[in-house]
């Protein structure tokens, strides 16, 4: 297990780290689990199922083609209600982005245009509490994964020619700076927008507030940063794909080459989990702009950077969430209407 992470003096095939104990590339995960997933069949109610958060009491699935957006279950995943119309109005949303974030208990966010709303589950009821809504900066309508950090929002957008990885909002007065490190080096020369396209990324935080993390989509790469923006590790898993950034610069196959690593990204108070692919659009049979399962792998790793375990399961999902305690894993399709699946983690619940 110790050898594993002296690794550090072995660069990735793509770039290379600097070698630090901070720093540092694997090849393998300490432990490997094929799952035994329980289906879970609900009412018709799923269709396009994109996106979940697994509160305390409830589980909230955002559906894209069922009635209404939200669909609402209680903590054993019996069906409850949906909620949310689509559309506009005072108590409807035209469209919400499949990037919700987990917050304490039974709250969590979600962004819709121009806006980060904050919702409160009721246990009892099933219904969903507004507690806040924060409206956005017009800078900000491309920025992703936006999360709040202490009092700050952080976030990081595709499109904006910035230096640093990160964009932080201070939520006082609207105002937003670049924020984190510069961006993982690959030995290439980029300009700042090709830099911020290639490094699409994921980003969840350390429920204390304490540190925050990114995963990357076209890099099988994690981040794990200070609260202030300073990055603490990156660990790279040598999965030997092909160089993306060589793929993107000839241009000339296309995205059908690219390699999807994190698809999506959870974090607890103890693990930071990626649900993972390690395979090409043109391996998954996908096209351009296609919504598909996609991913077939959960990764864990620790808040000090150590790979723990990788999942692997008989079939692709998209969307997952696990329980604050480390001991629930859901996940949903967009292929399989109105089934969800889970299964029982076998982790420590008290890392060191």
């Amino acid at each position: 297990m110790k050898a594993l992470f002296y690794l550090s003096f072995i660069s990735l095939i793509f770039g290379c780290t600097k070698p630090t104990k901070q720093h540092y590339t694997f090849k393998q995960f300490p432990a490997e689990e094929r799952v035994q997933l329980q289906n879970i069949d609900v009412p018709p109610v799923l269709y396009r199922a994109v996106d979940m958060v697994l509160l305390n009491d409830g589980l909230v699935v955002l559906s894209l083609m069922s009635e209404k957006h939200l669909q609402i279950f209680d903590k054993d995943l019996n069906f409850k209600k949906q909620l949310i119309e689509k559309g506009e109005g005072t108590s409807a949303e035209s469209v919400i982005i499949p990037a919700m974030v987990r917050g304490g208990g039974n709250t969590f966010s979600y962004k819709s245009f121009g806006k980060l709303q904050y919702l409160k589950l009721d246990s009892l009821m099933f219904d969903l509490i507004p507690l806040k809504a924060h409206y956005l900066p017009d800078e900000w309508i491309e920025v992703s994964y936006i999360t709040q950090l202490k009092s700050n929002l952080i976030g990081y957008s595709p499109a904006m020619p910035i230096k640093k990885e990160f964009l932080r909002l201070d939520t006082t007065n609207n105002q937003f700076v670049e924020f984190g490190p510069d961006f993982p080096d690959l030995g290439e020369e980029l300009n700042l927008i090709q830099r911020h396209s290639i490094f699409g990324k994921l980003i969840s935080k350390k429920p204390d507030d304490s540190k925050f993390a990114a995963m990357y989509e076209r890099f099988p790469i994690l981040r794990i940063y200070e609260s202030s923006g300073n990055l603490l590790h990156e660990i790279r898993y040598d999965n030997n794909q092909q160089n993306p950034v060589q793929i993107l610069l000839k241009n000339n196959t296309g995205n059908q080459d690219l390699t999807l690593n994190y698809f999506k990204m959870r974090a607890t108070q103890n693990y930071i989990y990626g649900l993972y692919s390690g395979k090409t659009m043109r391996e998954l049979e996908t096209f351009r702009n296609q919504i598909d399962d996609w991913c077939y792998e959960l990764h864990v790793y620790d808040w000090v950077g150590n790979p723990v375990k990788r999942m692997i399961f008989d079939r692709p999902f998209f969307s997952f969430d696990v329980s604050a305690d480390d001991r629930m894993v859901v996940l949903s399709s967009v292929n399989e209407f109105d089934k969800l699946s889970t299964f029982e983690l076998n982790l420590n619940t008290n890392p060191q």
